[in-house]
């Protein structure tokens, strides 16, 4: 969770993140978070830049709530929730 924190981090204007199984196939693997639908990412973007390690800090704080809820996993029929993709 800490490299998708900071890359989030650095990376405040992306809105989509892609997620991806790489022994899987034909899409099975792929899974997706759109920052727009966790409302706390969403609004850091509205805040001045914050120092690196505190705004990573409240990222990783804020995905361990939000991100099993939010992602979303196209193939649920392989994969039936977060934990089971991870």
């Amino acid at each position: 969770m800490l490299s998708l924190a900071k890359l989030i981090a650095n990376n405040l204007y992306v809105h989509t993140w892609l997620f991806k199984i790489d022994d899987e196939f034909n899409g099975r693997g792929h899974a997706y978070l759109n920052i727009d639908q966790v409302k706390p990412l969403a609004n850091l973007r509205k805040k001045p830049i914050q120092n690196g390690e505190q705004l990573i800090e409240q990222i990783i704080d804020i995905l361990s709530r939000h991100l099993p809820k939010k992602v979303v996993i196209p193939m649920r029929p392989l994969y039936h929730g977060w934990a089971e993709y991870l």
